[in-house]
């Protein structure tokens, strides 16, 4: 499976020689495309607004029919480009080392050297990220390696349409102008700051 699984990854994320500059698809899964036309793929009972970004919305995909991944979801607008496919991310179900190291090997020769390496020092997380542009487009991907047990240990993929998440983000921030809310949040005086350390019983 895993011989199978790795050139697999590869060519979904390069849909074609054209497209080279500007990956947009992960294991059948394109940027850009309606989030229906993925339904079958989706477990819809998980659709809910990105906790950490509430102008996308994420969706798990059903990883029994996806080989090789032991999990994932789908990022989509809900403001600027309701329901228009912005990120997908992957979890390959082999934790192995060995296959992030070969994966990697492929993404460096079809891709070239990464722009940034945003794992930590002690190399606990590896990760990598490509940026692509074209026409004033950007998709960004980032391939990770983690043996931290609070990250589900193992390799992931993340691609993600980076014009198209940042119209969400900005879309919402009008919203919000209009509507006088703020992302300011309640300032915290100093003497409030000790109810956020953590304290013996």
């Amino acid at each position: 499976m895993k011989k199978l699984l790795l050139p697999l990854l590869l060519l979904l994320v390069l849909p074609g020689t054209a497209q080279a500059q500007l990956p947009s698809e992960l294991f059948g899964i394109v940027l850009g495309e309606p989030v229906e036309k993925y339904r079958s793929l989706l477990n819809m009972e998980t659709d809910a607004r990105d906790r950490d970004a509430l102008y996308v919305n994420e969706v798990d995909l059903k990883s029994d029919l996806l080989p090789g991944i032991r999990g994932g979801s789908i990022s989509y607008g809900n403001c600027a480009n309701p329901g228009v496919v912005v990120g997908v991310k992957l979890k390959l179900d082999d934790p192995a080392q060995s296959t992030f190291n070969a994966l990697y090997t492929r993404y460096e020769k079809a891709f070239g050297k990464p722009d940034e390496y945003q794992g930590d020092a002690f190399r606990t997380v590896i990760a990598w990220k490509w940026r692509f542009r074209k026409d004033n487009m950007e998709v960004q991907v980032v391939l990770t390696w983690s043996k931290d047990p609070e990250m589900r240990p193992g390799t992931s993929i993340k691609l993600r349409q980076r014009t198209l998440w940042e119209a969400e983000y900005f879309c919402q921030q009008q919203q919000r102008g209009k509507s006088g809310s703020t992302d300011a949040g309640t300032p915290l005086a100093p003497q409030d700051l000790d109810r956020f350390l953590p304290k013996t019983p």
